[in-house]
């Protein structure tokens, strides 16, 4: 079962788009957590 569930989700800034068509699923009882490293990249983490 999904408890979180995002299809393309795309964001801009202006003219400057961000992010593109990210997809991305949780499953009940998994941490997730999304790290800025930088002003342009993430790190993504996920537990079970």
């Amino acid at each position: 079962m999904s408890v979180i569930e995002v299809r393309g989700l795309k964001k801009s800034f202006g003219g400057l788009e961000v992010l593109r068509g990210i997809d991305l699923t949780v499953e009940a009882g998994a941490s997730v957590t999304l790290d800025p490293i930088s002003a342009a990249q993430f790190k993504f983490s996920a537990l079970r």
